[in-house]
């Protein structure tokens, strides 16, 4: 009979160049797999995204996730050039531990990975990058952004400016395989189309990109079924996969 696998947690503060930021760390009982960092999108790491970590650890994996400047418990305010040095401070501690590491995005918390570069030193353990909705209008999304923060308690800087933001071409600066799942039941009017999908797949070398037809949202609440039915289908798949292939046109849909 399989041993049934149980997990616990751990909150750390980490010091950053804008003060401390917090870390949450899972660990099961029998580690099976690579480690795991999921990425807060713009409004922090939100219930959903704790189930995500939740379900990735019952599996056997160490999971970690922040919450960078600006959001929840962490100092500071909120930008894309401050989340992307918490998010390489973060992966720099990681590294000392762990030797392979895995790197889960939601929609805009691919764009700090974006401005980081490919020649950023992070890059060394990372086996790949999963993208969990692409953002195909991101000037439109990051200032609605802009206007919903406050509800979900992100203290934007106010001296921000443009936030950063990014189309197809620059996710080239990520140079370990890129998978990106994009449901195909639309949350709002920001989601991509297909043939924005192609487009992307276009430009950037190594991606595949999967299009299932149920998905989870961006919401304060667990979604613990629809969560643990992606992670099952789409997300460990990828993350015990040994071989990371680019694919074509054709195979954008399953």
């Amino acid at each position: 009979m399989k041993q049934q696998i149980t997990s616990s947690r751990t909150d750390v503060a980490l010091t950053g160049r804008a003060g401390s930021f917090a870390m949450h760390i899972w660990r099961p009982s029998q580690k099976t797999g690579d480690s795991v960092l999921v990425l807060p999108n713009g409004y922090g790491l939100l219930e959903y995204a704790r189930t995500v970590c939740e379900e990735f650890s019952s599996h056997g994996h160490n999971v970690y996730s922040i919450e960078v400047r600006g959001q929840g418990r962490s100092d500071g305010e909120y930008s894309i050039k401050g989340a992307a040095e918490d998010i390489s401070n973060a992966i720099e501690r990681i590294q000392e531990q762990e030797k392979d590491l895995h790197l889960l995005a939601h929609c805009t918390s691919a764009f700090p990975l974006i401005s980081l570069g490919k020649n950023a030193l992070i890059w060394k353990t990372i086996k790949s990058v999963t993208l969990y909705c692409y953002v195909s209008e991101p000037q439109l999304h990051m200032e609605r952004f802009r206007h919903k923060c406050q509800q979900y308690g992100v203290r934007l800087a106010k001296n921000v400016g443009q936030l950063d933001c990014y189309g197809p071409e620059a996710y080239q600066a990520i140079p370990v395989p890129l998978t990106i799942i994009h449901p195909k039941t639309p949350i709002n009017l920001r989601r991509a189309s297909l043939s924005q999908l192609y487009n992307m797949a276009s430009k950037v070398a190594s991606i595949q990109i999967i299009t299932p037809t149920t998905d989870y949202n961006i919401s304060t609440h667990a979604q613990k079924v629809a969560v643990r039915a992606v992670v099952e289908r789409d997300l460990l798949p990828l993350i015990t996969s040994k071989n990371h292939v680019a694919i074509g046109r054709d195979s954008l849909c399953r």
